[in-house]
């Protein structure tokens, strides 16, 4: 086992041969590195000549990740990215800034009196 300098995480690296099915056994030693438990699946995916295996449970975590960042709320960043279009589209159809904002307010506010 070496360890990368990179991500301080153990590196294993083992030479492995297909059988007559072209399967590959994951020997336990690399099973084990992985966290993968008996009968747990992996996500086996083939990306610029390399085969990378993970946990089904790690490529989960891994996906959760992305939508749970330092960001805020996905809701919020849709809704941002919204009025950014709204007021590009207002400014090509000629609408003048100060027109836009005062649509903007009462897109702002309108949500806050239905409640």
């Amino acid at each position: 086992m070496t360890e990368t300098a990179a991500t301080s995480m153990p590196t294993t690296a083992l030479r492995l041969r297909t059988n007559e099915l072209g399967q590959v056994l994951i020997p336990a030693e690399l099973g084990h590195a992985l966290g993968v438990e008996p009968g747990e699946f992996v996500v086996a995916r083939v990306q610029d000549g390399r085969l990378t295996i993970q946990t089904l449970r790690s490529r989960e975590e891994g996906v959760w990740a992305v939508f749970a960042g330092d960001s805020g709320s996905m809701v919020d960043s849709l809704i941002a990215d919204r009025r950014v279009e709204f007021r590009r589209e207002m400014i090509e159809a000629g609408v003048d800034e100060a027109e836009i904002e005062t649509i903007d307010q009462r897109q702002i506010e309108a949500p806050r009196e239905q409640a």
